[in-house]
């Protein structure tokens, strides 16, 4: 059981449409659709493997420029069918979430309601409503409410959380959407734990909680509660949040894409966006596949924003053979996704592919490579 925001865990396979592109398009001509084949829900600050699908910890070789590569012809990302249910992404722009300010009670206090899709997990608790409100003592609460379509909420191995990004700003903390603290309750064999992360660079770290700290369990309600002014927040502050439910199996997050927004104060509008200037943190994982078959190259792409152009090249030595890229749209950094790559018949051996990002402001990330066995 990997810890909540501390490793890989599995995900139900999702599957998603995307038109053929006959041409490459310049990047800001293509809109944000929702693409990739998404593999896992990930949580990669400790680089921990996933054992269900054989990725190791990636070690990051040298950034090679992806400029100037012999480039094949575009091919989009294929569908990857699940082995038991389909689910299609949706295109949530953050920029609406950003605008999405909620009304509440005058004053002090405030309360708001946020919701997500429902059934569109089933080997996990399934969030399906986020609610939260602060008082004239200035107490944050914060519940969580799961559906009937997932796990029971509760059940050991999971972990049923929130995290925050305290500064409403994307380009700063985890690149987890920007997120500075996450908190959770782990239902463990023995016992159940109150956990509680902070940003430590671009992932997070166990950190000592608030004393005003409080999570409970009650039916399908986990129920969080803390004093705003424990996690820095100024009395007419607010918070970006995001719901994350973890099996071992899989997991959910509330919303799918992107994160909503929280204000103390009624009426009170998020601050505006500064220019981003934080490039996308890629890795690549290792993967295998079959000649004559398609393989899954496992990658994550994760953007403080969450919409990236990714590029995938496969290399057999220094010799390229395969370039997959994938327009512009959204890419939850939660996620591992899967670019997809039919391997030619005469193709066996030790291979090599790497990743490459750029978000809508062309930010450049690192480059990934991992191995890439072909039997």
């Amino acid at each position: 059981m990997v810890e909540f925001f501390g490793g890989l865990i599995q995900r139900e396979a999702r599957s998603v449409r995307r038109k053929p592109s006959p041409s490459p398009a310049p990047l800001q001509s293509i809109p944000p659709r929702v693409r990739r084949t998404a593999r896992s829900l990930a949580v990669l600050i400790s680089g921990s493997a996933d054992p269900a699908f054989g990725c190791v910890s990636p070690a990051l070789e040298p950034a090679e420029t992806l400029d100037g590569l012999e480039t094949a012809p575009r091919e989009d990302a294929m569908r990857r069918k699940p082995p038991r249910t389909r689910r299609w992404l949706r295109a949530l722009s953050l920029a609406a979430l950003g605008a999405l300010v909620l009304a509440g009670i005058a004053g002090a206090a405030n309360s708001g309601s946020f919701t997500d899709r429902p059934g569109d997990v089933k080997l996990a608790a399934d969030v399906t409503n986020i609610d939260v409100s602060n008082d004239d003592a200035g107490t944050i609460t914060i519940g969580l409410t799961f559906g009937d379509g997932g796990l029971t909420p509760g059940l050991p191995g999971e972990d049923l959380g929130v995290a925050l990004d305290l500064d409403q700003n994307p380009d700063t903390g985890t690149v987890y959407y920007g997120t500075e603290v996450g908190f959770a309750l782990d239902f463990g064999v023995s016992g159940t734990t109150l956990k509680f992360e902070r940003a430590a660079g671009s992932g997070f770290a166990s950190a000592p909680a608030p004393a005003s700290l409080q999570g409970t369990i009650n039916g399908a309600t986990v129920t969080f509660s803390v004093k705003a002014a424990d996690l820095g927040l100024a009395p007419n502050g607010g918070f970006n949040i995001v719901a994350v439910s973890e099996s071992p199996l899989a997991g959910d997050l509330g919303p799918d894409f992107g994160t909503f927004n929280y204000q103390l104060v009624a009426g009170t509008p998020p601050p505006a966006l500064p220019p981003d200037t934080r490039a996308p943190l890629d890795h690549a994982f290792a993967s295998h596949g079959a000649h004559g078959r398609v393989a899954r190259l496992a990658y994550a792409a994760q953007d403080g924003r969450g919409v990236t152009a990714d590029t995938v090249r496969v290399y057999r030595r220094g010799r390229l053979l395969r370039t997959i890229q994938i327009s512009l749209s959204n890419a939850s950094p939660f996620y591992v996704y899967d670019a997809r790559w039919r391997v030619p018949r005469t193709v066996r051996g030790r291979l090599r592919f790497c990743v490459g990002s750029v978000d809508a402001a062309r930010n450049k990330s690192n480059s990934s490579c991992a191995p890439l066995v072909i039997r």
